[in-house]
């Protein structure tokens, strides 16, 4: 019997390739896209991890502290927060897009690539009123201080962005204090009062700057 050996015509090869050429590209498409997965993945965890860092230190300073110091200064907000015996507090290096954690003389690290982070206070906490002259008047203060922080994070493109708001377990009213700078860039402090006889007046630029709406 004679063996048949004619083996593949040219449209044959030509469909196989085709058919080929669809099955490699389609691999191609899905190893890429888990690639880009994991990758887009193992960066959220980072931001995640960052960010729960960074809030649980801020936390914890803020239900300690028996006094607060909310300031802007060269354009970063910065959070001081006095305990019964020492003073502390978390710097925003705005330039470097980092946290820093201030104790004493003393400064360590928190979390890198920070876009953004402001301290305010919440406005259940605080009652005021729009005077005719623009200016605020402080009416009501808790005596327990709550602070809303936002901090955002990016990492090779991705964003996030996470509020959250920390009460002090202490009556801290009574030392509490605003900071902006004035035109001549010298910063200044502003002791929010609230009381039968004292009340404080603030500007409706630094009501904006550090009480959330």
């Amino acid at each position: 019997m004679k063996a048949d050996n004619k083996g593949f015509s040219l449209i044959e090869l030509v469909i196989a390739l085709a058919v080929s050429g669809i099955v490699l590209v389609g691999l191609s498409v899905l190893v890429t896209q888990s690639a880009r997965n994991y990758k887009n993945e193992s960066i959220d965890a980072r931001i995640q991890t960052s960010l729960d860092n960074s809030f649980s230190i801020i936390e914890k300073e803020i239900l300690n502290a028996t006094g607060m110091q909310i300031y802007i200064e060269n354009g970063e907000y910065n959070l001081r927060v006095n305990t019964t015996s020492e003073l502390l507090g978390i710097r925003y290096d705005k330039d470097n897009k980092s946290l820093i954690y201030i104790d004493g003389s003393d400064e360590s690290f928190i979390a890198d690539n920070v876009y953004l982070c402001e301290f305010k206070l919440n406005k259940d906490c605080i009652k005021q009123t729009l005077d005719d002259d623009g200016r605020v008047t402080i009416n009501d203060l808790s005596e327990k201080i709550m602070v809303d922080v936002k901090i955002g994070i990016e990492i090779n493109g991705q964003k996030r962005e996470l509020t959250k708001s920390f009460t002090t377990r202490n009556k801290s009213r009574d030392s509490l204090y605003l900071g902006m700078e004035n035109n001549d860039g010298v910063l200044s402090f502003v002791k929010i009062n609230k009381s039968d006889t004292e009340v404080t007046r603030i500007s409706k630029d630094m009501r904006d700057a550090f009480i959330k709406w």
